[in-house]
């Protein structure tokens, strides 16, 4: 930004270190962002938000790096991140 003749100090910045509490700063209007299906399902059933592009869909491939061996504990906690991915995004994992 500095390249453009912006500091940090002329224009309003957060720092938020939670995906939950970033969501929660765009839903209280601290500016705008894409959020994951899964954060914002209920504030549709409560008509607390308006989808104004639904054909306007952005898909985010998220990738899982690991070591083909691993020991059983990185194997598990490798399973595990899959499975709640394949459940909270809602298409399936490639294992």
């Amino acid at each position: 930004m500095t390249h453009y003749g912006l500091f940090q100090q002329s224009y309003p910045s957060y720092y938020i270190p939670s995906s939950t509490a970033f969501a929660e700063a765009v839903f209280a209007g601290l500016g705008y962002d894409l959020v994951p299906d899964y954060q914002i399902t209920d504030r549709f059933q409560q008509n607390a938000l308006l989808e104004i592009l639904p054909e306007c869909r952005t898909d985010v491939k998220l990738y899982w790096h690991h070591w083909k061996q691993q020991s059983p504990a990185l194997q598990q906690l490798t399973q595990t991140i899959l499975e709640q991915a394949e459940q909270y995004l809602n298409y399936p994992i490639p294992i």
